[in-house]
């Protein structure tokens, strides 16, 4: 396994979940709660990434982009810095949307804090897109330098698309498994058929899988378009890392942060 994943997984586990007494139901507010949470927080992987997809296109060199893009660095240079802003203000759309559209948090955030659960789930997923980005082993924007031919214009490019499909996919498939999430709701799917991994889950429900699978072949499929050594140009620094196994870094991400956003299973129905 890559050791990037083990970063992530221990990012993940920073989240602040309290487990549910063993009989929790969930009363309605609480489940859009969950909802809701899912979707914002899927769309913060997306719009941080971008913040530092930009600061990478504009660093002269990848080890610029490294050592000024994340959000420490960034911020060192005070909270004028173009990095900074977009940076702190994608964490604070994300924890205000949340605090904002949950008028009564799961007992299992945080103790039914919804800004200190929204607050712990901003820092994961910001640091993984850190580490995808900059410091993973490898990372997408890893310095080629010493290679033959240093980074080439084809490999930046390669780098770019992948930079961009990766957090895109993380969102799509968390709304893949939203609208599961949603049919387990309204009763037209069994409680547990969207717990993810669905790839391990018995009950996984098959539209799910559906959704899902086709949101890897179009991650996949636009990475190649790019990085395909029979076609484009990867960086050596990547090690041979395929697009597949790529993606399968930003399903680390969605799969193990499920239990996060829904952390209190319905015995059986939703409560009114």
């Amino acid at each position: 396994m890559y050791r990037s994943v083990v970063v992530i997984a221990a990012f993940i586990a920073t989240i602040a979940v309290s487990p549910p007494p063993a009989a929790a139901v969930l009363d309605e507010d609480e489940v859009q709660c969950q909802l809701r949470s899912q979707y914002i927080m899927g769309s913060f992987a997306r719009r941080y990434s971008k913040c530092l997809l930009k600061c990478a296109l504009r660093s002269p060199s990848r080890a610029d982009a490294a050592a000024n893009c994340p959000e420490t660095a960034a911020c060192s240079f005070g909270p004028t810095n173009t990095t900074c802003r977009c940076l702190l203000r994608a964490r604070e759309q994300a924890v205000e949307g949340q605090v904002g559209r949950c008028s009564n948090c799961p007992e299992c955030y945080a103790g039914g804090s919804c800004n200190l659960d929204a607050t712990g789930k901003t820092n994961t997923i910001a640091a993984w897109a850190e580490s995808l980005l900059f410091s993973g082993s490898p990372p997408v924007y890893c310095d080629d330098s010493a290679s033959g031919d240093g980074l080439a214009p084809a490999e930046a490019k390669c780098q770019q698309t992948t930079a961009k499909a990766l957090p895109f996919f993380a969102r799509a498939k968390t709304l893949c498994l939203r609208k599961c999430r949603l049919a387990e709701h309204d009763g037209s799917t069994p409680v547990g058929s969207c717990d993810a991994p669905l790839s391990s889950n018995p009950g996984a429900q098959a539209a799910a899988e559906n959704c899902v699978s086709a949101a890897e072949a179009k991650a996949i499929l636009k990475i190649n378009k790019r990085c395909d050594p029979t076609t484009g140009n990867p960086p050596e620094c990547w090690g041979g890392r395929t697009a597949t196994q790529w993606v399968a870094v930003a399903e680390q991400l969605v799969d193990d942060g499920d239990p996060s956003f829904f952390c209190a299973s319905p015995s059986g129905a939703f409560l009114e």
